[in-house]
């Protein structure tokens, strides 16, 4: 019973002290959002890792090579952009044909 109780003082003292440490090192720090970066990463021991995507099927056509699905992925990202543009002229096309506040007003 008395050592789970030691442990558990133990436990809060060490978390204390690294709560310390850490918010020290980050109030130190020039670039306090990299430190705190780094800090996350050091405690979850997150490490960088890029993983390629190896292969993409896109319309039953395999691409292998990084270049192509690179190139694919711009494709299809830069044709977003086009379909909102459309998208929001053809609703504000539509849109032309609800009445507007106006409409309601001059009818009484």
């Amino acid at each position: 019973m008395l050592h789970q109780v030691y442990c558990k003082i133990l436990s809060n003292v060490i978390r204390e002290a690294k709560r310390i440490y850490y918010d020290k090192k980050i109030k130190k720090s020039s670039n306090r959002h990299k430190t705190t970066c780094d800090i996350i990463k050091k405690l979850t021991n997150n490490q960088n890792s890029q993983i390629g995507i190896q292969k993409l099927t896109i319309d039953n056509n395999h691409l292998k090579d990084q270049q192509d699905i690179a190139d694919a992925f711009n494709n299809h990202f830069s044709s977003i952009f086009d379909k909102i543009s459309k998208n929001n002229a053809n609703n504000a096309t539509n849109n032309k044909k609800v009445p507007t506040f106006h409409y309601y007003l001059e009818k009484n």
